[in-house]
């Protein structure tokens, strides 16, 4: 790719990698050493692919920063038929996280960036994690994902 053909694009490390997750094909730009003399890093990509790749992201932000109490979680264990007519559009989970909200918070997004109104067979999944303390000790904790069908 010849200079005149790379654009310079913005990297948002949290948002690749929500759409990594619910795009496997998604590729993110790689970064380019400015300098010799410091780390300095910018993102390029050609033309074509900077315009699909900045709307994407642009798409991942506005879901990012909408209120996403609209989307309705269903649990795995609702066994009615109110939500038997949803479409289930893609499988979606988030990362592990110490607080339960966080994990709803991030399916939630993928949720809204997929254009869906409900999570449905929503299952949680947790592990537990372990630090050292301040005076020595071990301090083991929990971590949660969110695991579900975005629907619509």
């Amino acid at each position: 790719m010849c200079k005149k053909c790379r654009v310079k694009v913005n990297y948002d490390d949290y948002v690749c990698k929500l759409l990594m997750k619910i795009e496997p094909s998604f590729s993110y730009p790689e970064p380019i050493q400015f300098s010799y003399f410091s780390i300095h890093l910018f993102y390029e990509l050609c033309k074509e692919c900077a315009g699909v790749y900045e709307k994407k992201v642009a798409n991942m932000r506005r879901a990012i920063d909408a209120d996403n109490d609209d989307i309705e979680l269903v649990s795995n264990n609702y066994n009615g038929e109110r939500y038997r007519s949803l479409t289930k559009v893609q499988k979606i989970s988030s990362s592990f996280y110490r607080d339960r909200y966080d994990a709803e918070e991030e399916i939630k997004t993928m949720a809204k960036y997929l254009g869906c109104t409900h999570i449905v067979n929503l299952r949680w999944r947790s592990d537990t994690g372990e630090e050292e303390g301040p005076k020595g000790g071990t301090h083991i904790y929990t971590v949660w994902q969110a695991i579900g069908y975005a629907a619509k």
